[in-house]
């Protein structure tokens, strides 16, 4: 009888195998438990940033007022129902220390005229710094005849980032100033309905501008045909400027997020933009998958010692 249940007994008392078994499973249960955490936590936590009404007039997604605003704000809302929206008058490190997302553009609108929005040199560098630091941004520039100053304020928020812009997508070149930039990456997960809110195939740009230089760490996204023949909108993916670094999604016009041309597609593209700036990075499972990996010796010891004491 006894050597009967030695066998039982044995996997009552656990061993050195089944000690190890249980501290593993205990392992591997803190792990799948703090990462799904930390996953649910940054989807309900997310905060999404930009420039306050007294920056940025009727384009501030936080502030802004009436009914050029107002398609982009519901939809970001439907979206993403957890997030929170904040705004700001001036880019700061310890504003953007509070930001996952930040949506700026170089356009102001108080009435129905247009002027720029440019960056002063600190807020140049704190722009450049949050997004180093893992932070992401969608930035929207215009074209370079709406304002004197347009081209410096397009600048000011590509010049971080190495691009350049120029250019004025109008009549009679592009017919009442519209034109449906080409995409260039089908499979991008911006574009290919990753998240859910459909494919963008004609996105729709008014009165725009283009890159004339991606600079160093850009990629095409969609490209705009005719005189100006060049990018409209470009990615600069994650941990291109630096290890951990954020995401910057950048459009030459302000059409898919403000004004009286966002339409279908430029929704899908910006509720697309966004999400993509948002998911987790890579290396949350990463961490999670060399937790497992590293877990698997253990796992195989126990499963011998286990069929050992079978026998």
């Amino acid at each position: 009888m006894t050597s009967k249940l030695e066998p039982l007994r044995r996997r009552l008392d656990c061993g050195a195998a089944g000690r190890d078994h249980l501290r593993v499973c205990s392992i591997l249960g803190m792990c799948v438990t703090s990462a799904v955490l930390i996953l649910a936590s940054r989807a309900e936590a997310l905060v999404i940033g930009g420039f306050s009404a007294l920056r940025a007039n009727n384009v501030s997604l936080h502030q802004g007022t009436g009914a050029t605003i107002a398609p982009t704000q519901s939809g970001v809302a439907t979206a993403f129902p957890s997030a929170t929206i904040t705004s700001t008058d001036t880019l700061t490190p310890s504003y953007l220390s509070t930001v996952d997302v930040l949506i700026v553009t170089s356009i102001r609108q108080p009435a129905t005229v247009a002027f720029p929005v440019t960056l002063s040199a600190a807020e140049q560098s704190a722009l450049f710094d949050f997004v180093s630091n893992g932070g992401s941004a969608l930035i929207f520039t215009e074209n370079d005849s709406f304002n004197v100053n347009a081209d410096a304020g397009n600048e000011s928020f590509l010049d971080p980032f190495g691009l350049d812009s120029s250019g004025t997508g109008s009549s009679p070149a592009y017919p009442s100033s519209v034109h449906n930039p080409t995409v260039t990456n089908p499979t991008h997960p911006i574009v290919d309905n990753t998240f859910g809110f459909g494919a963008v195939t004609t996105p729709l740009f008014f009165a725009f501008g283009s890159f004339n230089n991606l600079g160093p760490n850009a990629n095409e996204l969609a490209h705009i045909g005719g005189p100006l023949n060049a990018p409209g909108i470009a990615v600069i993916e994650r941990n291109a400027l630096a290890p951990g670094s954020g995401a910057v999604i950048l459009f030459s016009d302000t059409s898919p997020f403000f004004g009286n041309y966002v339409n279908a597609h430029n929704s899908q593209l910006l509720l697309s933009s966004i999400a993509y700036a948002a998911v987790p990075e890579p290396s949350t499972w990463t961490l999670v998958a060399l937790g497992l990996l590293a877990m698997a010796p253990w796992m195989r010891r126990f499963r011998r010692a286990g069929l050992r004491d079978d026998a």
